[in-house]
Formats: structure tokens, sequence, C-alpha cells
């Protein structure tokens, strides 16, 4: 197979972009690849030359650039704004590059290269800092070869490792200073919890969340100038972060077994009201949270065709006044109705809709109420957490359907009739437009809007807007719906916070919002299938 040589590269257009870190001589290339860059560093030792250093930043540029040659069939140079975008980011400016196809070995290949002036000018290049090395087989030429050689930019002098000052302790404020660096040079800061950067702690001071209990905190002052490469130093570690709440969890064998043990542990005989909901879907039961807690009573799942045993056992053993079911027939059928009427007074609270089915449920609960929730039925988050909030209040959920542009007339009549003067929008405009917004604030009523950059977020907005301090947080997975559905009416009763988390990790905003709450106790809902341990560990996302 007959070799071909790449046309001598042009001076790059040099391109300048800080970035965070730079390369450390290494050898990162392997295979042939790492053998062309043994062979360069040689060339380059012979010629009284520093060695390069290699970094996968330059390593995957080329690479990209000899496998997009060998899948299309093409020899030609890349672009330097290609070559830019792959390696500035990483710090370096772009300077040259060399292709080659049909080689079959990196000795043979490095002896093509070194016999090219141009070619030999780039391995030899005084001032090249790093290169990438690729090698390829495929395409009409069977063999591809890439370097890409860079230089990068001078350093920022450093100054003095940054010290922290402050109680490492949750909620408590730690301040980080530094000095000794060049007139001119901007700081910026990375706060870092047992050496992994915290999402967003990027000021000059940071206060730990319960996410950093057990943990030592440390900071890193990064010092950029203009036209030099950052440099970074980092302080020593505090002391291990103290204060921090204890994890419990309550879950069973399945979601009905999970909202029976929710009901055991915060109820007792002899309550006022049960209220029984559909565990396969959510729509009908959102508003029934802060009813039951109103009502004085637990709320717990059913199967839609049959109840549980372990159900109608907990309802025997609350000895309810009344139950309460929450759906129409085919989230709950007639038998499972039967079943509980052998059991308390029965009734049921449906409608048309799951809109028409929570104004239901709120008409029964409340007789009236200055302040009301307002959430979308599209989904369940916002309504649920809105719900333990609300409770603190006294105040109902009304769901709306969170897409129209305007409030439907019967949603109007209900907080009219319930003596309603304030209207908490429990979401953002996704969730409920604003329209909605406008319209409320049309008709009288004073609206608020609490949201959030996603459901975490929300659900922590949420509950400062109702909670200045609390002793025990619950948190629910807000990836699905069950424990929530329970736990809401649990939380309600309580008067306690109920917080959504992600099921694998817990996001930073939760991890705030439950700091600034001070809770000794946080009780997880659901089995770790629901809430993972790294959850009950409080790690971040």
């Amino acid at each position: 197979m007959r070799s071909r040589l790449a046309r001598l590269v042009a001076v790059a257009v040099t391109t300048i972009v800080v970035a965070v870190g730079l390369a450390v001589p290494a050898q990162a290339a392997t295979g042939p690849a790492g053998e062309v860059f043994a062979m360069v560093n040689q060339q380059r030792a012979a010629n009284g030359l520093p060695a390069l250093v290699s970094d996968p930043v330059l390593d995957n540029a080329a690479w990209q650039w000899a496998n997009y040659l060998a899948s299309n069939g093409l020899f030609e140079h890349s672009s330097s704004e290609w070559r830019s975008a792959m390696i500035s980011g990483a710090g370096w400016v772009y300077s040259g590059e060399n292709i080659a196809a049909g080689y079959t070995s990196a000795a043979s290949v490095m002896s093509g290269w070194m016999g090219s002036t141009g070619h030999r000018n780039n391995i030899l290049g005084s001032s090249y800092v790093g290169m990438g090395v690729a090698y390829v087989q495929g395409g009409p030429w069977g063999h591809y070869w890439v370097q890409i050689f860079a230089a990068s930019l001078p350093r920022v002098t450093a100054g003095n490792a940054p010290t922290i000052s402050g109680t490492a302790a949750v909620g408590q404020k730690l301040t980080a200073n530094t000095n000794g660096w060049p007139g001119g040079t901007s700081i910026g800061w990375s706060w870092l919890s047992n050496g992994v950067p915290i999402p967003g702690a990027t000021s000059s001071s940071y206060v730990p969340t319960i996410s950093d209990a057990g943990r030592k905190i440390s900071v890193t002052a990064t010092g950029s100038l203009p036209g030099y490469y950052p440099t970074s130093r980092t302080s020593g570690s505090t002391a291990t972060v103290s204060g921090g709440p204890t994890a419990e969890r309550i879950s069973g064998s399945d979601r009905y077994a999970a909202a029976v043990e929710m009901s055991r542990r915060g109820f007792t005989a002899g309550v006022n009201v049960v209220f029984v909901a559909s565990g396969l879907n959510f729509p009908d039961a959102l508003s029934a949270g802060p009813a039951a807690a109103r009502l004085g009573g637990p709320l717990l799942l059913t199967a839609p065709d049959a109840l549980p045993t372990n159900v109608r056992n907990e309802i025997v053993r609350l000895q309810p006044a009344q139950i309460v079911v929450v759906g129409g027939p085919l989230s709950v059928t007639p038998a499972v109705l039967a079943a509980l009427k052998t059991i308390a007074p029965t009734i049921r609270l449906g409608g048309a809709d799951r809109y028409a089915a929570g104004r239901s449920i709120v008409d029964h609960a409340f007789d009236s109420a200055t302040v009301a929730y307002i959430a979308t039925g599209a989904s369940f988050p916002d309504a649920l957490t809105a719900g333990a909030a609300a409770s603190t209040l006294g105040a109902p959920v009304i769901l709306v359907n969170g897409a129209a542009s305007t409030v439907d007339g019967e949603t109007l009549a209900l907080l009219r009739e319930l003596g309603v003067t304030s209207v908490r929008i429990a979401g953002g405009p996704n969730s409920v437009s604003p329209g909605i917004l406008s319209h409320l604030s049309t008709e009288g009523f004073g609206v608020e809007r609490i949201g959030g950059a996603d459901r975490f977020e929300a659900a922590a907005n949420i509950n400062a807007g109702a909670f200045a301090h609390a002793d025990t947080i619950y948190l629910a997975s807000g990836a699905n719906f069950p424990d929530a559905l329970a736990g809401s009416a649990l939380a309600a009763s309580t008067s306690s916070p109920l917080f959504i988390s992600a099921p694998g990790c817990m996001p930073e905003s939760i991890g705030q919002g439950l700091t600034w709450l001070k809770p000794t106790r946080i009780i997880l809902l659901g089995g770790v299938n629901s809430l993972s341990p790294a959850v009950a560990s409080f790690q971040r996302c």
C-alpha cells in the first residue's frame, strides 16, 4: 500500500482560552500512538529540546480527526477553528498539526515525518508544550496518523494558599481569605466537601449544609490574569463538620404496606377519618393530604379492585368515625367501597375529572380559608409538597389545569365560597401558566408564585414560604408518587414539611432547604428503591 504525507501545516491563528487545569508530563497515548509519542520526545531530547506533555484533550482531538478521515475516506487537515474548539477549553493554544496515511508502523511514519522539513519543524518546535497522537485503522489508506501540537499560556504567579475562618458546623458560615497574588489578579472560589467540589459554592463564603455533616471542608482559590493561565491554591481542611440530623426510614414491602406503616407511626385508634385512594394513580388524591390533616386522619392506599388485607387491618385498628374514598369507581371500585362500609360509615368524593374530584375534597374538608394553594393536576410533586405547607396555614390545595390560560369558573367559585383572599401558586410557569396567575390577580386575589428551576428547588421554596423551623422533616421520592401521597398526610398531621428528592442522591437545593430549617430528624418515606442509601447519608447529586 502506498504511503502519503500531509502537506506542511501553516502557523495557526493563535486562539487563547483560559481554563482550569494544565497537563502534566506523562504519556497518555498507548499502542502505536504511544510509540510515536515516545519517539517524538526522543528526537526532541537529541536536539536539546524539552519533552512534550501528553494531555487526554489533545489525544482526543487527534483521535477524533483520525477517525473522521478513516470513516469518510478523506485525507485533509482539520480547520484551525475546529482544533481551537476541541482543545482551547483545556488551556491550550493551537499551533500545529501533522497527518499521514498508509504507514503501517510508528517507526515508518516517524521516519516519513522527520524526512519532511515542515513536519520535522512541528516535531522539533521549540514553542510547543503538549502533543496529542492518534492512530486509526480503516478507510482507503488502511492506516491514519494524526499529531496535534499545542502551546500553553504562562501561569499566573501563585499567591498564598487560602485560609478558612469560622466554625465547621451545619448552618454556620465559613469565610475564605487569600493574599500574595500579583496586582490585578481576579480570584475565583470553589468550595469542596471531602475534596469534591460543591455545586454552586463559588463565593468567598460558604454555609455547610446537612450534605456536609461528617465531612471536611476546603476551598480552592484560582487566580486569573488576562494573557496568563490560571493558577490555583487549595486550603487545608476544616475539622469534621458537626451538627447533622439523624436519618430514619419508613417503608414497607410495597406501596400499600408503606402507607400502612406511615399511618401506624402517626395515628392512634379513634381517628375522625381515614382517607382511602388508589395506589395506582395520583390525580384524585392530590388534594387529600391537607384535607386528611384538617379532619384528623391518615391517607391509605388501595388496589382499585380489592382492599389489601393489611390496609383493612390498619383501618380496623384506627377505628375511624368515617372513611372517605377519594375518586370515582374507575379509581376505587364499588367492591372496595362495599368492603370499607363493613368497617365504618363510608362516603365517596369524586367528580367528572381530577379537578372536580379535588374540589369535592376541598369542599368536604374546609369550611373557610383565607389562603389557598393552587397546583397543577397534571403532575404530583408541586401539589404534594404544597399539601404539607398548606396544612400549617389551614389552607387547601386546589388542582387546576395548569396549561389553561385562565382559571375555570368552578375554582373561582370555590375560592370565593371559602373566603380566600390570598392564593399561592405552587410551581413555575410551565406547571401553572402565567395566564392563570394574571386571571387570579384580575379577579381580586393576592397572588404569589412559588417555583424553582426544577421540582426540587420548587419544593424547597414552597416549604420556605411556610416553615421557619422544623424538628422533623419528611423526604419522599420526586420520581414516583405513592410514598409522597401517603406521606403528605403524615407530614401535614404533624405540621412538618415534606421535601422531594432525586432517588439516588440529594439535590443541592434540597440540602440547603433542609439546612435552614435546622431539623434533628429526617424521615425518609419508602424503601431503598425509592430513596437510596446515598440519600439517607445526604450525598449531593
